[in-house]
């Protein structure tokens, strides 16, 4: 598995009073289509934040089932990618933080189930919806949305660099 630290103020593990861990996962099906929300005019990955007490893979399969009413079981599951991102003084002045992304590949043929999701109130608003977009036309597809907002660069610029690792595997 690849593993990319973002550590620019070269902060310590001891100094991070915050922690974010967020999975994501690419769903490809056998069309080699890859299953993406939409969002606040933003692509992002199925999946979300880890809970309290959740292993990686349990709060992997709830969160693909909460975004795309769809059902894994954990030999589907295959991790590539671990991005860890540090910040000092974020998100308040001597809080140092760290967001960790775990990335993961999930093959299946299962079709998203919208009477199973269960969408934040954040999602709601930003008329989260699942689209399927051909691998590849995806990078194309999320440079095009980076001209949308600063924020929609941001995140895009993140998916292609997911994206990019899991071609080169």
């Amino acid at each position: 598995m690849k593993t990319i630290i973002y550590n620019q103020d070269l902060l310590d593990e001891k100094d991070v009073k915050y922690r974010s861990i967020r999975l994501k996962a690419l769903i490809i099906n056998s069309k080699n289509e890859l299953l993406v929300g939409y969002s606040h005019n933003t692509y992002q990955f199925i999946g979300g934040h880890l809970e309290e007490g959740e292993d990686l893979i349990e709060g992997l399969i709830r969160e693909v089932e909460e975004e795309a009413g769809i059902k894994v079981e954990k030999e589907e599951i295959k991790p590539f990618f671990l991005r860890k991102k540090y910040y000092k003084n974020y998100p308040e002045e001597n809080a140092n933080s760290c967001y960790e992304y775990h990335y993961y590949v999930i093959n299946t043929d299962r079709l998203p189930d919208l009477t199973k999701v269960n969408y934040t109130e954040a999602e709601k608003v930003g008329k989260f919806e699942l689209r399927y977009i051909p691998i590849e036309k995806i990078e194309e597809e999320f440079e095009e949305n980076k001209k949308v907002s600063e924020r929609t660069k941001i995140v895009e610029e993140e998916n292609i660099e997911a994206i990019k690792i899991f071609k080169s595997m």
